[in-house]
Parts: C-alpha cells; structure tokens; sequence
C-alpha cells in the first residue's frame, strides 16, 4: 500500500458518504452518540473563534475564581475523562457541562460558570497545567480559577508551517488545524489548494476527526472522507485504501512501538506498520457491511466495524472501543472482545482513557467509568 501525496493543482472531489459532523464544523447542534449512525448528524466539534497570536490583548481579566456547584453524580452523555496533574478526574458531557471530581467533592461546571458550552466533547490537559476544552460552539481554557473563550485566537491565527513538538496541541477547526507549541498558534490546511469547501453543506471531507503527534513529530489527522492525512504541517500524505477513506476516522493513535492505529465508523480497526496499512476487521471478518456498504443503522454485537476509540495498556495490548459491541483486545496479533458477556456492563465503549500509572480506564454508554485492574472491570464512576 503506497501513500497518496498532496499536491498542489491536484483536485479531489468530495464524497459525502457519512452524515457526521465532524471537529470544528458546527456552533449548534444537538447530539447523542447512541443514535449515531451513517443517515445521522454528528457532533465532534473542536470550533475557533480568534484575534492574534498575543493573548494579552483580548483575553479578559478575571479576578474571582469560579466555584461551580457541588453535586451527588456525574451528569449523563459522557465521552471524555482526564486525570489532571494534581489528581483530579474531570468529564466531559455531550450535554450537562463538565464535572471535577477531587477525591471527596464532585463539581459541576456549565455556562453560567462561563463555559463555552454545556455540550463538552474534549478536554486536553498542557504544560503549565491549564484544560483546553472543546465544545459544540467552540474551544475555551480553564486556567484554575476562570473560563476563557479562546475561539478568537484560533479563527486568526496566521497561516504558515508549525513547528511540531511532541507536547503541542492540535485544534481543528473549520477548513484548517491550528497548532499551539506554548507560545505561539499556527494555521495550516490539509486539502489541496483548489479545494472548494461546499458552501450549504458543513460535512467536509477533509474535516478533521482524531488525531496525535508521534513520537518522531509527525502529524496525523483522521478526516471525514478522505482517511488518514499524514506530515509535517506543510507536506501530507493520504492513506485511504480498504475502506478507512469511507467513513469517518474516529480515532487515531500511536503506540509505544510508534505504529499508527486507526478507528473507522464503519470500516473497523487498522493498523499502519512499516509502509503497509492492514484492516484488521477485514481480516478478520468482523465487519459490518448493513452499516458500511448499505448505510443502514443496524448495530452488531459481534462486530468490530464502528471504533470510536485507542489505547494501549501497561502489558503492550491494544484496546479498541466500539460504539455498538464493547471493547476489543490486541494481544500478540489475536482478537478478543470484552462486552456484557464477560465483564464489560455495556456495549457502547465511547472513550478509553490511559492514566499515569498506564491503567485503563472505559467510558461506557455515557453513563459509567470502569477502571481495568488486574484483567477485572471495576466500575469507579
């Protein structure tokens, strides 16, 4: 399998083939992950809103720490968990806002504590300690103490070739990626330079879904339509084939070896190793065509067709999360499901979550936490 190069003056034309809505599309949309299905709108949004590149001279002064308000539970919808430098869990609900839990109190925190948005899908921890938190009406920082909107920083940051680290943060946004190294944000777009986005219609096929850095510094970004888009910022390549260009890349992930592992909502799980790109449902016949080929919401409990999520344990295996048939293990090349059969209480596995300590933790139906220990799903949330 050979990599398809991004040229200048090459035209791709655009194959809507998924009604998702994928990061930095849409400012409003009502979601719900359960009903996802290729005939269905999805939110993923990673929005922008910027002014310059200097922070200081937008950003508004606050003096009074937000407090949010205390509460007995976590809110429902959720698909996103972090493990702060200080030891604190936060998550995120496609719906009640983010909750902080520190070991004794759970708070709640939502728009009237100045968050974006109580649609939350993403929460991104950086250096200094700062959450940088995605929202269906765009992106704000939480510094400790205040929310602030960051959108405008994005939506003009200047154009040009980032210079990549490890420990930066990719934000996509609408038609582009921003790159933040800590100091500075850096816009740069993956579709070639004839591309035109359409006009009346937000589901573009090279908008952004997952995506990392590896560990040599180099890009990856799972598209809409187009696959996996790969470089250094100003050079991509394109992996497309096998079905990973037909549906939405979910999820993109690096492993401890630095091979590259793709989720696909419809074309299952890869892996991309040494210049050659496998389909590991295809291998192992575990697809689910109604969904792929016939577009039909049909779930299969049996499949490993609609990945949402990848992590690696401590152990070196790697988890794939589905939306409609648990979580999947592989352990030296073989297969094996975990669902409401065998320990796993849910179907809908929407977020794997790796901690300091390499344990995983799995969102399940957006509902409940399970840590994994000692091979046991141990529900903690």
């Amino acid at each position: 399998m050979t990599a398809e190069k991004f040229q200048h003056g090459f035209k791709t034309e655009y194959r809507p083939t998924w009604r998702e809505i994928p990061i930095g599309t849409m400012r409003s949309c009502k979601t719900n992950l359960i009903s996802l299905f290729v005939g269905a709108i999805f939110l993923l949004p990673f929005l922008s809103c910027s002014q310059s590149n200097d922070a200081s001279d937008k950003t508004p002064t606050r003096q009074l720490e937000v407090l949010g308000d205390t509460v007995d539970q976590l809110g429902a919808e959720l698909g996103c968990m972090l493990i702060d430098r200080k030891g604190h869990f936060w998550f995120a609900s496609n719906r009640d806002g983010i909750f902080r839990y520190d070991g004794k109190n759970t708070i709640r925190y939502t728009t009237q504590h100045g968050l974006k948005s109580n649609f939350v899908t993403q929460i991104k921890e950086d250096f200094n300690g700062h959450l940088w938190i995605a929202t269906r009406d765009g992106y704000c920082l939480f510094d400790g103490k205040q929310f602030q909107d960051i959108q405008w920083k994005l939506d003009n940051a200047p154009n040009g070739i980032p210079f990549v680290t490890q420990s930066g943060l990719l934000f996509p946004i609408l038609d582009a990626v921003v790159f933040y190294n800590g100091l500075a944000f850096t816009r740069f777009k993956i579709h070639p330079t004839d591309y035109q986005p359409p006009n009346n219609n937000l589901m573009r096929a090279y908008a952004v879904y997952g995506h990392t850095i590896d560990t040599k510094g180099i890009i990856w970004l799972g598209t809409q339509s187009e696959g996996v888009a790969f470089g250094n910022g100003e050079t991509f390549f394109f992996l497309n084939d096998k079905d990973l260009g037909s549906a939405a890349v979910r999820a993109v992930f690096c492993d401890r070896d630095g091979r590259m592992w793709f989720g696909n909502n419809g074309g299952g799980l890869y892996l991309y190793e040494a210049g050659v790109l496998r389909n590991l449902t295809q291998e192992e016949k575990l697809g689910n065509d109604a969904f792929l080929r016939q577009r039909k919401a049909v779930d299969n409990a049996q499949s490993l067709a609609r990945v949402f999520t990848i992590n690696q344990d401590r152990d070196g295996s790697i988890w794939a999360g589905t939306i409609d048939a648990g979580a999947w293990q592989w352990k030296q090349g073989r297969l094996k499901q975990y669902n409401q059969g065998n320990g796993l209480p849910g179907k809908g596995v929407w977020y794997i979550y790796r901690d300091r300590q390499q344990r995983l933790w799995f969102m399940v139906d957006g509902q409940t936490v399970y840590l994994l220990d000692q091979g046991r799903f141990q529900r903690k949330f």
